[in-house]
């Protein structure tokens, strides 16, 4: 690849990246963007920085580490603030633009109920699905975006925040009792953030699908982030059901 045709493609932070939709989106779309896969236990399934390659009919030492589909690797506890400003220093100090946040990060948390264990782990869950992906645009907000207003509308700069049905339908108890209130807060807060973002010319979108994989194909997920990174919505919640999707 050539440095042009690098300097083209989207630089984009992916947290999660790890997870089971983390891992389809950046196995997808490896080869359209330059994506920094931020993970923190579980190791990743794809190609990294971290590994090195060697083609024995091809003595040219080459730049593997932009190949595309290679992610560059970031491990991190996103729970605590320095660990996110660290984050975005290190990608900005190695791409030098931050294009687009994907925030796959989240856990489904317990399901027990209410009058029994179920508020025992609702602070750590509120952290990770709620105020971490938010942390983490404000960071990249703060430390660059709002001083690229021009080359952020040029650029089609964009946060996706990923929520859940379950934050609109209190039927749905499939990851638990607590779980949909927290992308509940997460949608509000993905709402007034568009609303800050857009005197910077950012936008921000969350996708609410119904239950994955089980009702919404992580496939068909992840090619809706795909689509809404080079769409023009900002500040609506696109829930997916099983069936049809409903831009609110």
């Amino acid at each position: 690849m050539t440095p042009a045709r690098r300097r083209e493609r989207k630089v984009l932070l992916l947290t999660g990246a790890s997870g089971p939709i983390g891992s389809a989106f950046a196995e997808r779309y490896g080869a359209t963007y330059d994506i920094v896969a931020v993970r923190h236990r579980r190791p990743l399934a794809l190609a990294t920085q971290r590994q090195s390659f060697f083609d024995p009919f091809d003595a040219t030492p080459a730049a593997k580490d932009a190949e595309p589909g290679k992610l560059f690797e970031i491990t991190a506890d996103l729970r605590e603030p320095s660990e996110i400003a660290r984050v975005v220093e290190v990608a900005l100090a190695r791409f030098g633009r931050i294009d687009v946040l994907v925030n796959a990060v989240g856990s489904f948390g317990g399901g027990a109920r209410l009058l029994g264990s179920g508020l025992e782990h609702v602070t750590d869950l509120f952290k990770l699905n709620a105020v971490v992906p938010t942390a983490v645009a404000v960071r990249v907000a703060l430390d660059f975006w709002r001083h690229h207003d021009l080359d952020n509308a040029a650029r089609n700069r964009v946060v996706v925040n990923l929520s859940a049905s379950a934050a609109v339908d209190s039927a749905d108890r499939t990851f638990g009792r607590t779980f949909g209130a927290t992308k509940a807060a997460l949608n509000m807060l993905s709402l007034h953030l568009a609303d800050e973002l857009r005197p910077f010319n950012v936008r921000v979108v969350t996708v609410a699908p119904s239950p994955v994989p089980d009702v919404v194909t992580i496939e068909r997920l992840v090619g809706v982030v795909g689509a809404l990174i080079e769409g023009d919505q900002n500040g609506k919640v696109l829930l997916m059901w099983d069936d049809e999707d409903e831009l609110v």
